[in-house]
């Protein structure tokens, strides 16, 4: 079974169930104190979770031509994506 969800739905969801992610309540609080993240870029810490996601085959990361992309830092340079499909879990 695969489901298919924008980045920026996925980043609202996962804020709401844990808030010291992007746009969650404590997050916000934090970065307002000691730094800033520009609109639709994801921290190091969350972006290296999905790709880690994606190589261990849970997730597939997309990039579709008219969609708003969120920017994933990485080690040599930034990917943009919009899109996570949930590929499922096989035991």
């Amino acid at each position: 079974m695969q489901a298919k969800l924008s980045i920026a739905e996925f980043v609202e969801r996962l804020a709401k169930k844990c808030p010291v992610f992007e746009t969650g309540k404590f997050r916000e609080q934090v970065e307002e104190k000691i730094c800033f993240r520009l609109p639709n870029h994801l921290s190091t810490s969350t972006a290296f979770a999905l790709l880690r996601l994606e190589d261990d085959g849970y997730i597939q990361l997309k990039k579709e031509s008219d969609a708003d992309l969120f920017i994933f830092p990485s080690a040599d340079n930034e990917a943009g994506f919009s899109h996570i499909i949930w590929r499922g879990v096989e035991l």
